[in-house]
């Protein structure tokens, strides 16, 4: 028996279920629908999951919602899975967990001192890249190079940049993985802190972030 799933919300209150829909086209919108009819369907568990953890924020309403089979979704109703709705025991769906578990579980602690050796090495990284960089803004202060000059000087600034950004990447990494040893954080709360520590994009502070944008247009 093939299963065919769709995301679900019960109102407590009301009873009444939600489901995830689409607008009039194929590749509409999510919206939420009151008919079960209507809701996406999903040919398989992987599929909407997916969707069920997608980031994205125009989906954010999804959150709450359930993966349920069309077909046996249960309401309470006695006889629901009997006869032809009887449904089939997905051991992909089980393996598929218990291999989560067993990757938590086993997930190697990482070691104090290894961290802190890594921290001090990525500080003086970014010292040195920092130094190097104001050397070069120095220069170009002082000296005023000619315009080939200056092209060759801003693509090692960028080379210099670039690493710079990696570098504090995995230090601000390896700060949040001493804290969880210090701390004792508990495993979502580390997930949490290095998700948030994540490189984000930059937005300009001034004026002049716009008009160089614009100068690159």
């Amino acid at each position: 028996m093939h299963n065919v799933y769709v995301l679900c919300k019960e109102n407590k209150q009301t009873k009444s279920r939600l489901y995830i829909g689409r607008t009039d086209s194929y590749k509409g919108q999510y919206i939420t629908v009151t008919d079960k009819n209507k809701a996406v369907r999903f040919e398989t568990f992987d599929e909407a999951m997916k969707l069920l953890r997608s980031k994205k924020s125009a989906l954010c309403f999804i959150k709450g919602f359930r993966i349920v089979d069309y077909d046996n979704e249960y309401m309470g109703r006695a006889g629901i899975y009997a006869g032809n709705k009887a449904i089939d025991i997905d051991m992909n769906i089980i393996n598929r967990v218990e291999n989560i578990v067993s990757d938590i579980i086993n997930v190697p602690q990482p070691e104090k001192g290894v961290l802190e050796v890594y921290n001090a090495r990525l500080n003086e990284m970014l010292s040195f890249c920092d130094s190097a960089l104001s050397d070069m803004e120095h220069i170009i202060e002082a000296e005023s190079p000619a315009a080939h000059i200056r092209t060759k000087i801003y693509g090692i600034q960028q080379d210099l940049l670039q690493k710079r950004r990696k570098v504090k990447h995995a230090f601000n990494y390896v700060k949040v993985l001493l804290d969880s040893i210090n701390d004792k954080w508990d495993f979502p709360l580390l997930q949490k802190k290095l998700m948030e520590s994540d490189y984000k994009p930059y937005k300009g502070r001034t004026d002049y972030y716009n008009v160089v944008l614009e100068m690159l247009k």
